[in-house]
């Protein structure tokens, strides 16, 4: 195997159908800020359902195999969480994550953002937004920010920025349904 940094986790083996969930991590404490969050989910839902983890770094996509890998994990998940230590993403894992991504083979799912130290309320952190909703309706998944939103921006409301920050036509704005659960 590689120097990745990737890693796959059942909880508990006896399930064949867990909620799987990706994660993309920028850094470490980006990785530590998504590892509390699949905590939390563990003890909340630990009598509900099982999960299955994937943990990639935003580096081990660099390398084609991983990266292929990491895409078909994305193919299959319930879950993706891109979890940032600032405000941006890199132009490069943007790109991956816009084109490398085969067709989902989930009806249904959530994208969600965690930014471990937010601080930019400014168009480029309003621009990563609308992207990722964009990305996330493309996937056929609903987009969970889970940052602080800049004060102009609530969430489900992306979608409603200005056209121009993108260079794209809108998003559907009457996609709406969280899809977990439903």
């Amino acid at each position: 195997m590689n120097t990745t940094t990737s890693a796959q986790e059942t909880l508990p083996l006896e399930d064949p159908n867990p909620c799987q969930i990706v994660v993309l991590s920028e850094d470490s404490l980006a990785h530590e800020l998504a590892m509390e969050a699949c905590g939390g989910m563990l003890v909340r839902f630990a009598n509900e359902m099982h999960f299955s983890f994937n943990f990639w770094r935003f580096n081990d996509l660099k390398d084609l195999q991983s990266a292929h890998r990491a895409a078909i994990s994305v193919a299959r998940a319930d879950i993706v969480v891109l979890s940032l230590h600032g405000d941006g993403l890199a132009s490069e894992t943007l790109h991956w994550l816009e084109t490398e991504i085969a067709p989902r083979t989930k009806l249904e799912g959530a994208l969600a953002l965690m930014v471990a130290n937010p601080s930019a309320t400014g168009p480029a952190f309003r621009a990563l937004l609308l992207q990722l909703e964009r990305l996330a309706a493309r996937l056929g998944m609903d987009f969970l920010p889970l940052v602080p939103m800049p004060p102009d921006v609530t969430a489900g409301q992306s979608a409603h920025l200005p056209p121009e920050l993108l260079n794209q036509p809108p998003a559907n704005p009457g996609y709406e349904h969280w899809g977990l659960n439903e």
